[in-house]
Protein backbone atom coordinates (compact mmCIF):
# COMPACT_ATOMS: atom_id res chain seq x y z
CA UNK A 1 0.00 0.00 0.00
CA UNK A 2 1.38 3.40 -1.01
CA UNK A 3 0.20 6.91 0.38
CA UNK A 4 -0.29 9.33 -2.27
CA UNK A 5 0.50 12.85 -2.16
CA UNK A 6 -1.62 16.32 -2.25
CA UNK A 7 -1.06 17.15 -5.88
CA UNK A 8 -3.82 17.87 -7.94
CA UNK A 9 -1.54 15.04 -10.39
CA UNK A 10 -2.92 12.03 -8.10
CA UNK A 11 -5.30 10.94 -5.85
CA UNK A 12 -6.07 13.58 -2.77
CA UNK A 13 -4.65 12.54 1.21
CA UNK A 14 -7.69 11.61 2.32
CA UNK A 15 -7.84 8.89 -0.18
CA UNK A 16 -5.82 5.26 -0.07
CA UNK A 17 -4.14 4.10 -2.80
CA UNK A 18 -3.83 0.51 -3.55
CA UNK A 19 -1.15 -1.34 -5.78
CA UNK A 20 -2.25 -3.80 -7.94
CA UNK A 21 0.91 -6.35 -8.60
CA UNK A 22 0.99 -8.30 -11.71
CA UNK A 23 2.99 -10.99 -10.98
CA UNK A 24 2.48 -13.00 -14.21
CA UNK A 25 2.98 -9.97 -16.83
CA UNK A 26 5.50 -9.18 -15.01
CA UNK A 27 7.75 -12.72 -15.23
CA UNK A 28 6.32 -12.42 -19.00
CA UNK A 29 8.40 -9.04 -19.55
CA UNK A 30 11.26 -10.03 -17.18
CA UNK A 31 10.91 -7.52 -14.79
CA UNK A 32 12.81 -7.17 -11.66
CA UNK A 33 11.00 -5.92 -8.62
CA UNK A 34 11.67 -2.51 -8.84
CA UNK A 35 10.63 -2.62 -12.37
CA UNK A 36 6.88 -4.51 -11.36
CA UNK A 37 6.16 -1.74 -8.68
CA UNK A 38 7.08 1.08 -11.12
CA UNK A 39 4.73 -0.45 -13.93
CA UNK A 40 1.80 -0.81 -11.15
CA UNK A 41 1.66 2.81 -10.31
CA UNK A 42 1.37 3.59 -13.80
CA UNK A 43 -1.51 1.52 -13.89
CA UNK A 44 -2.75 3.19 -11.08
CA UNK A 45 -2.64 6.62 -12.56
CA UNK A 46 -4.63 5.60 -14.77
CA UNK A 47 -7.37 6.69 -12.94
CA UNK A 48 -6.18 10.35 -13.84
CA UNK A 49 -8.09 12.38 -16.68
CA UNK A 50 -6.05 11.91 -19.68
CA UNK A 51 -4.71 14.87 -21.61
CA UNK A 52 -4.88 14.05 -25.10
CA UNK A 53 -2.16 14.74 -27.26
CA UNK A 54 -1.96 13.47 -31.36
CA UNK A 55 -4.49 11.24 -30.83
CA UNK A 56 -3.40 9.05 -27.97
CA UNK A 57 -4.13 9.70 -24.10
CA UNK A 58 -1.14 10.90 -21.94
CA UNK A 59 -0.94 10.76 -18.38
CA UNK A 60 1.28 12.84 -16.03
CA UNK A 61 3.52 10.96 -14.18
CA UNK A 62 6.94 13.55 -13.06
CA UNK A 63 9.97 11.87 -11.49
CA UNK A 64 10.00 13.72 -8.23
CA UNK A 65 5.78 13.30 -8.13
CA UNK A 66 6.12 9.39 -8.70
CA UNK A 67 8.87 8.48 -5.79
CA UNK A 68 6.01 10.49 -3.15
CA UNK A 69 2.79 8.60 -4.74
CA UNK A 70 4.79 5.31 -3.96
CA UNK A 71 7.32 5.64 -1.54
CA UNK A 72 9.00 2.86 -2.28
CA UNK A 73 10.25 3.66 -5.41
CA UNK A 74 13.74 4.84 -5.63
CA UNK A 75 13.64 8.88 -5.22
CA UNK A 76 16.73 9.79 -7.68
CA UNK A 77 15.44 10.99 -10.40
CA UNK A 78 18.40 9.74 -12.77
CA UNK A 79 17.58 5.83 -11.51
CA UNK A 80 13.51 6.79 -12.20
CA UNK A 81 14.91 8.15 -15.48
CA UNK A 82 15.99 4.52 -16.28
CA UNK A 83 13.48 3.08 -14.85
CA UNK A 84 11.03 4.45 -17.10
CA UNK A 85 12.94 3.81 -19.80
CA UNK A 86 13.04 0.29 -19.07
CA UNK A 87 9.53 0.18 -19.25
CA UNK A 88 9.40 1.77 -22.43
CA UNK A 89 12.11 -0.18 -24.03
CA UNK A 90 9.92 -3.10 -23.51
CA UNK A 91 7.09 -1.66 -24.89
CA UNK A 92 4.73 -1.51 -21.87
CA UNK A 93 4.70 2.37 -21.72
CA UNK A 94 5.75 5.29 -24.30
CA UNK A 95 6.97 8.66 -22.55
CA UNK A 96 6.97 12.33 -23.72
CA UNK A 97 7.33 15.78 -22.67
CA UNK A 98 4.68 17.75 -22.43
CA UNK A 99 4.80 21.76 -20.83
CA UNK A 100 7.99 20.37 -19.35
CA UNK A 101 5.61 17.46 -17.52
CA UNK A 102 6.93 13.45 -17.98
CA UNK A 103 3.89 12.02 -19.30
CA UNK A 104 3.12 8.40 -20.57
CA UNK A 105 0.59 6.30 -22.31
CA UNK A 106 -0.04 2.97 -21.80
CA UNK A 107 -0.02 -0.06 -24.62
CA UNK A 108 -2.89 -2.39 -24.06
CA UNK A 109 -0.64 -4.70 -21.85
CA UNK A 110 -0.59 -1.87 -19.14
CA UNK A 111 -4.53 -1.39 -19.38
CA UNK A 112 -4.77 -4.78 -18.51
CA UNK A 113 -2.57 -5.23 -15.90
CA UNK A 114 -4.20 -7.63 -12.97
CA UNK A 115 -6.29 -8.91 -15.42
CA UNK A 116 -6.60 -12.71 -15.97
CA UNK A 117 -3.79 -12.90 -19.03
CA UNK A 118 -4.93 -14.51 -21.67
CA UNK A 119 -3.48 -15.94 -24.99
CA UNK A 120 -4.84 -13.76 -26.96
CA UNK A 121 -3.10 -10.90 -25.72
CA UNK A 122 0.26 -12.25 -27.25
CA UNK A 123 -1.53 -11.08 -30.72
CA UNK A 124 -2.01 -7.36 -29.26
CA UNK A 125 1.27 -7.26 -27.70
CA UNK A 126 3.99 -8.43 -29.72
CA UNK A 127 7.00 -7.30 -27.75
CA UNK A 128 6.74 -10.97 -25.66
CA UNK A 129 4.82 -13.12 -27.64
CA UNK A 130 8.34 -14.18 -28.84
CA UNK A 131 9.28 -15.44 -25.26
CA UNK A 132 6.27 -17.71 -25.29
CA UNK A 133 7.16 -19.08 -28.31
CA UNK A 134 11.14 -19.08 -27.52
CA UNK A 135 10.16 -21.48 -24.78
CA UNK A 136 8.41 -23.45 -26.81
CA UNK A 137 11.03 -23.77 -29.68
CA UNK A 138 13.13 -24.53 -26.63
CA UNK A 139 11.13 -27.76 -25.31
CA UNK A 140 10.94 -28.57 -28.93
CA UNK A 141 15.11 -29.00 -28.62
CA UNK A 142 15.53 -30.18 -25.47
CA UNK A 143 13.28 -33.09 -26.90
CA UNK A 144 15.52 -33.66 -30.10
CA UNK A 145 18.81 -33.63 -27.82
CA UNK A 146 17.14 -36.55 -25.62
CA UNK A 147 16.08 -37.91 -29.03
CA UNK A 148 19.63 -37.57 -30.55
CA UNK A 149 20.98 -40.12 -27.89
CA UNK A 150 22.20 -43.55 -28.71
CA UNK A 151 19.25 -46.34 -28.28
CA UNK A 152 18.78 -49.86 -29.36
CA UNK A 153 16.17 -48.77 -32.39
CA UNK A 154 19.12 -45.91 -33.20
CA UNK A 155 22.18 -47.26 -31.97
CA UNK A 156 24.14 -44.35 -33.69
CA UNK A 157 22.09 -41.59 -32.95
CA UNK A 158 21.87 -38.48 -34.81
CA UNK A 159 22.50 -34.90 -34.70
CA UNK A 160 20.48 -31.83 -34.50
CA UNK A 161 21.98 -30.81 -37.66
CA UNK A 162 21.03 -33.26 -39.76
CA UNK A 163 17.33 -33.28 -38.19
CA UNK A 164 17.54 -28.87 -39.33
CA UNK A 165 18.90 -29.24 -42.19
CA UNK A 166 16.56 -29.39 -44.78
CA UNK A 167 14.89 -26.27 -43.45
CA UNK A 168 18.43 -24.98 -42.43
CA UNK A 169 18.82 -21.56 -43.38
CA UNK A 170 21.51 -19.12 -44.44
CA UNK A 171 22.65 -17.05 -41.13
CA UNK A 172 22.45 -13.08 -41.00
CA UNK A 173 26.06 -12.85 -40.60
CA UNK A 174 26.72 -15.18 -43.55
CA UNK A 175 24.67 -13.11 -45.78
CA UNK A 176 25.65 -9.58 -44.46
CA UNK A 177 29.27 -10.91 -45.10
CA UNK A 178 30.16 -10.08 -41.66
CA UNK A 179 33.23 -11.62 -39.50
CA UNK A 180 34.61 -11.38 -35.83
CA UNK A 181 37.34 -9.80 -37.34
CA UNK A 182 34.96 -7.37 -39.10
CA UNK A 183 32.74 -5.99 -36.54
CA UNK A 184 35.54 -6.18 -34.18
CA UNK A 185 33.90 -8.67 -31.79
CA UNK A 186 34.10 -12.18 -30.10
CA UNK A 187 32.60 -15.01 -32.45
CA UNK A 188 30.67 -15.97 -29.89
CA UNK A 189 28.63 -12.05 -29.85
CA UNK A 190 28.46 -13.40 -34.06
CA UNK A 191 26.68 -16.48 -32.61
CA UNK A 192 24.41 -15.25 -30.24
CA UNK A 193 22.91 -12.54 -32.18
CA UNK A 194 22.75 -14.79 -35.28
CA UNK A 195 20.64 -17.01 -32.91
CA UNK A 196 18.34 -13.64 -32.03
CA UNK A 197 17.99 -12.33 -35.37
CA UNK A 198 15.98 -14.74 -37.23
CA UNK A 199 13.76 -14.62 -34.77
CA UNK A 200 12.94 -10.81 -34.65
CA UNK A 201 10.20 -9.22 -36.46
CA UNK A 202 11.57 -5.84 -38.44
CA UNK A 203 9.23 -3.00 -39.02
CA UNK A 204 11.01 -2.53 -42.45
CA UNK A 205 12.17 -5.30 -45.01
CA UNK A 206 15.02 -3.32 -46.84
CA UNK A 207 18.85 -4.87 -46.03
CA UNK A 208 20.49 -1.67 -45.46
CA UNK A 209 17.83 -1.48 -42.25
CA UNK A 210 18.37 -5.01 -41.08
CA UNK A 211 22.38 -4.61 -41.75
CA UNK A 212 22.64 -1.90 -39.91
CA UNK A 213 20.25 -3.37 -37.04
CA UNK A 214 22.97 -6.36 -36.61
CA UNK A 215 25.76 -4.05 -36.27
CA UNK A 216 24.01 -2.36 -33.71
CA UNK A 217 23.00 -5.71 -31.84
CA UNK A 218 26.72 -6.05 -31.69
CA UNK A 219 27.68 -3.60 -29.28
CA UNK A 220 28.29 -3.70 -26.09
CA UNK A 221 25.12 -2.35 -24.53
CA UNK A 222 22.48 -4.35 -26.98
CA UNK A 223 24.35 -7.94 -26.81
CA UNK A 224 22.02 -10.66 -25.65
CA UNK A 225 24.04 -10.09 -22.07
CA UNK A 226 22.78 -6.89 -21.72
CA UNK A 227 19.38 -6.73 -23.26
CA UNK A 228 16.56 -9.72 -23.47
CA UNK A 229 15.00 -10.38 -26.79
CA UNK A 230 11.66 -8.96 -25.96
CA UNK A 231 13.65 -5.49 -24.96
CA UNK A 232 15.12 -6.07 -28.57
CA UNK A 233 11.78 -6.56 -30.22
CA UNK A 234 10.49 -3.40 -28.17
CA UNK A 235 13.15 -1.53 -29.42
CA UNK A 236 12.50 -2.68 -33.01
CA UNK A 237 8.58 -2.12 -32.57
CA UNK A 238 8.82 1.38 -31.38
CA UNK A 239 10.86 2.32 -34.90
CA UNK A 240 7.54 1.22 -36.49
CA UNK A 241 5.82 4.74 -35.81
CA UNK A 242 8.71 6.48 -38.02
CA UNK A 243 9.93 6.15 -41.51
CA UNK A 244 12.69 4.17 -42.22
CA UNK A 245 15.07 6.97 -43.29
CA UNK A 246 15.06 8.13 -40.09
CA UNK A 247 14.60 4.99 -37.96
CA UNK A 248 18.18 4.41 -39.63
CA UNK A 249 19.43 7.53 -38.53
CA UNK A 250 18.40 6.23 -34.76
CA UNK A 251 20.40 3.43 -35.19
CA UNK A 252 23.48 4.65 -36.43
CA UNK A 253 23.66 7.28 -33.80
CA UNK A 254 23.04 4.89 -31.35
CA UNK A 255 26.18 3.25 -32.76
CA UNK A 256 28.39 5.90 -33.11
CA UNK A 257 27.67 7.10 -29.91
CA UNK A 258 27.18 4.13 -27.72
CA UNK A 259 24.07 4.21 -26.24
CA UNK A 260 21.79 1.49 -24.73
CA UNK A 261 18.46 2.83 -26.45
CA UNK A 262 16.83 3.98 -29.82
CA UNK A 263 14.62 6.47 -28.33
CA UNK A 264 14.92 9.58 -25.56
CA UNK A 265 13.21 12.28 -24.28
CA UNK A 266 14.82 13.93 -27.42
CA UNK A 267 13.64 12.11 -29.66
CA UNK A 268 10.30 13.66 -30.82
CA UNK A 269 11.42 17.05 -31.42
CA UNK A 270 14.27 15.34 -33.20
CA UNK A 271 11.66 13.79 -35.19
CA UNK A 272 10.20 17.44 -35.37
CA UNK A 273 12.99 19.16 -37.19
CA UNK A 274 13.80 16.06 -39.34
CA UNK A 275 10.46 16.33 -40.96
CA UNK A 276 10.34 20.34 -41.09
CA UNK A 277 13.86 19.62 -43.29
CA UNK A 278 12.79 17.56 -44.88
CA UNK A 279 9.71 19.38 -45.95
CA UNK A 280 11.88 22.00 -47.03
CA UNK A 281 14.28 20.49 -49.03
CA UNK A 282 11.41 19.08 -51.08
CA UNK A 283 10.12 22.06 -51.80
CA UNK A 284 13.51 23.62 -52.49
CA UNK A 285 13.37 20.80 -55.10
CA UNK A 286 9.75 21.31 -56.32
CA UNK A 287 10.85 24.97 -57.04
CA UNK A 288 13.79 24.12 -59.02
CA UNK A 289 11.97 21.36 -60.90
CA UNK A 290 9.41 24.04 -61.57
CA UNK A 291 11.97 26.45 -62.84
CA UNK A 292 14.04 23.57 -64.88
CA UNK A 293 10.53 22.87 -66.56
CA UNK A 294 9.63 26.65 -67.16
CA UNK A 295 12.97 27.29 -69.05
CA UNK A 296 12.22 23.52 -71.14
CA UNK A 297 9.02 25.05 -72.65
CA UNK A 298 10.57 28.51 -73.21
CA UNK A 299 13.08 27.26 -75.04
CA UNK A 300 11.04 25.31 -77.34
CA UNK A 301 8.41 27.46 -77.78
CA UNK A 302 11.17 30.47 -79.22
CA UNK A 303 13.17 27.12 -80.89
Amino acid sequence: MCGSPDYGLFHSMNERSYLILDLVRSRVLDLNPTESILASCFFGLLAQNPIQYAGKPYYMADYKNISVYCPILPNKVDTLRRLYKNLENLGLIQIIKIDNHVCFTPSQMLREWGTVYKSVEAEKNPPYINNINNNINNNINNTIKKDAKASKENPDGFSQADFFNEEKTVKASVKFGFTPDALDVRKQVIEKVDNYFDKLVFPFESEDFKRNFYILMCQPKWRTSQKSFSAIQANLNGLSKYPEEFALILIKESISKGWAALEYDSTPEKYEKWEKMKRSVKTEQQSSKEIADMMKYLNNDFD
